[in-house]
């Protein structure tokens, strides 16, 4: 309760979302939504300042984090993970095109813990997405394409320091996604 009434924006995890319809006069309209999910739990410093504990995942019994079968439980962002996203579409009835952009950074606890001291920006493990997608109604059937554009930054942390060479780069990996959606009404 200290931490919190000293410094209310530290230590805690949150997700927040917009939508806003913009009308028109014929029977579509435009939409826009936007998300920031924050699971981030504090910079290094912080850590040993507040004696908080240094991930949303860990704690004094729980050290291997929060798992099932092996799968993390919790946040879609994963553990010390944030997310921004913006998607803007067209609809009309349940018809949808739209385009969305997202950047998401994976467990920046880890990247506080292991790469604070190093002072290079470029070992967080970023991926940036842009998705085009469409839902179309024809009679009970709605089908939903998707293509999606991922540049992922510094894959698995691979950016690291060596004695001879001093840094040596991160793979940076590109990939494109397709997904056929296909959906019956009862």
């Amino acid at each position: 309760m200290r931490n919190w009434v000293l410094q209310p924006d530290k230590g805690y995890a949150s997700t927040w979302g917009i939508k806003k319809i913009f009308t028109t006069t014929k029977k579509h309209y435009w939409e826009l939504l936007g998300e920031l999910t924050q699971v981030q739990l504090l910079t290094r410093a912080e850590q040993f300042s507040t004696g908080i504990p240094t991930s949303w995942y860990l704690g004094s019994h729980v050290r291997q984090g929060y798992t099932h079968d092996g799968q993390l439980i919790g946040a879609g962002v994963g553990p010390g993970g944030s997310s921004q996203t913006v998607e803007f579409n067209w609809r009309k009835n349940n018809n949808r095109i739209g385009i969305t952009g997202e950047r998401r950074v994976h467990n920046n606890d880890y990247y506080q813990f292991a790469y604070t001291a190093s002072g290079q920006f470029k070992q967080y493990y970023v991926d940036f997405i842009t998705t085009l997608k469409i839902d179309w109604r024809i009679k009970k059937y709605t089908i939903g394409p998707r293509v999606s554009y991922m540049q992922t930054n510094n894959y698995e942390w691979e950016w690291f320091p060596t004695k001879k060479t001093g840094w040596i780069p991160g793979r940076d990996i590109q990939q494109v996604m397709l997904q056929f959606n296909l959906q019956y009404d009862l």
